[in-house]
C-alpha cells in the first residue's frame, strides 16, 4: 500500500465550508497521514488526522474520496470510470461501488443504494446536487 502524508494549514478567522467564521478555526494545521486503498485511486485514501496546537489536541479518522473528470460533451457511452475492486459503498457497506455521480465525479456507491436516494438526490461525499449517475457495466 502507498502511504500519504500532507499538512493543510487554516488561516485564522476564515469562513468555513458553509460559509461561515467559526470561533474553532484558531488558525492551526491539521496533519493526514493515510494509505491508498487498493491497487489504484479508485476507494481512496484512508487515515488519520491530528491537530496539535496551545488550543486543541484533537484526532479523528478521514477517508478522502476521488473525484472523476469527464468531458461534458463527451457521450455517455465513451465516460469510462475505474473503482478499485475492493471498493465498498459508503451506504450499504455491502455491495461494490460500481457508479460516478455527476457532475461532481464522486465514486462512492452502488447502484441499488444511488437508486433509493431521496430526492432531491445529493452525493453522500460532498453534498452537491446529483444530476446523473454513471454506472460501470458488470463484470464477465
Amino acid at each position: 500500500m502507498r502511504e500519504i502524508t500532507f499538512h493543510k494549514k487554516y488561516r485564522r478567522g476564515t469562513r468555513n465550508h458553509l460559509g461561515f467564521v467559526n470561533e474553532d478555526n484558531e488558525g492551526h494545521t491539521v496533519v493526514y497521514k493515510g494509505r491508498l486503498i487498493g491497487d489504484n485511486l479508485g476507494a481512496g485514501f484512508r487515515g488519520t488526522w491530528q491537530i496539535r496546537n496551545s488550543g486543541t489536541n484533537s484526532d479523528g479518522s478521514f477517508h478522502l474520496w476521488p473525484a472523476a473528470e469527464f468531458q461534458p460533451s463527451a457521450p455517455p457511452a465513451a465516460q469510462v470510470f475505474q473503482v478499485a475492486e475492493d471498493g465498498e459503498c459508503v451506504v450499504c457497506y455491502e455491495r461494490a461501488i460500481n457508479t460516478c455521480l455527476q457532475p461532481c465525479g464522486h465514486m462512492a456507491m452502488c447502484q441499488q443504494c444511488v437508486s433509493m436516494l431521496p430526492a432531491p438526490r445529493t452525493c453522500p461525499i460532498c453534498r452537491s446536487r446529483i444530476q446523473s449517475v454513471l454506472t460501470q457495466p458488470p463484470g464477465p
